[in-house]
């Protein structure tokens, strides 16, 4: 079996690139993501068997997630735990080529859309799932899951573009979010790392587009619920 220690850094998430079949990008978080650094590895499996180190960004927050570019075959995503989403090529060291800001908590999960591939999704410990274009830093729609004891039967309808359906038990799916009234819908930018709970939503612990609708993701949650 082969292996690569990522040594004083705990390993959270692992992807093949989707343009390079020997190419791994790796997110890692010190003492298992409690609290500490980060940092993003991108591997090579040489033909020898052997597995090299190709460059590696340390980041000050712990990485929970990492989705490579469905675009650019140099570039991958990383999701930290301050609450942010940084875009990664490995080509350019040191920095991130752009970071997305607006999560107020941490981000677990981050995925591209394989079939519309200028879109990417990221769900977050605020309770909110959130679709971004990499060209864009603000992102194009925030999706947010309510706690159980908080759903209703009302609902946004953005135009007709997409509107929460009730479930069984009434309780509503994840709901678009707008801001100041228009189409740009995002949360406030965060700043700093928050350390306070969450009494307003469940934790959304990943999100995934599907691999054959481009307008379809799902997502799951603190309070054991599935949503579509």
């Amino acid at each position: 079996m082969l292996s690569f220690r990522t040594t004083e850094y705990n390993g959270c998430a692992c992807k093949y690139s989707p343009f390079y079949d020997n190419k791994l990008a790796i997110a890692t978080s010190a003492n298992y993501g409690l609290v500490g650094n980060g940092k993003l590895y991108i591997l090579t499996i040489q033909d020898n068997g052997q597995i090299t180190q190709d460059s590696a960004f340390e980041t000050q927050d712990g990485l929970f997630d990492v989705a490579w570019s469905e675009l650019h075959e140099n570039q991958m995503l990383a999701s930290s735990g301050d609450g942010t989403i940084s875009l990664f090529d490995f080509t350019l060291p040191d920095f991130p080529i752009m970071k997305f800001k607006e999560h107020q908590r941490e981000v677990f999960s981050v995925n591209w859309n394989l079939v519309e591939k200028s879109m990417f999704c990221s769900a977050s410990w605020d309770g909110s799932v959130k679709v971004w274009s990499p060209v864009r830093g603000q992102s194009l729609m925030t999706l947010v899951s309510p706690r159980k004891d908080q759903r209703h039967s009302s609902h946004i309808d953005l135009g007709g573009s997409f509107t929460g359906a009730a479930g069984p038990d009434g309780a509503k799916g994840l709901v678009p979010t707008p801001k100041g009234g228009g189409n740009n819908m995002s949360l406030p930018l965060s700043t700093s790392k928050p350390t306070v709970p969450n009494p307003i939503n469940d934790c959304v612990y990943q999100a995934t587009f599907s691999p054959h609708d481009p307008s379809t993701l799902i997502s799951v949650n603190s309070s054991s619920h599935y949503q579509v």
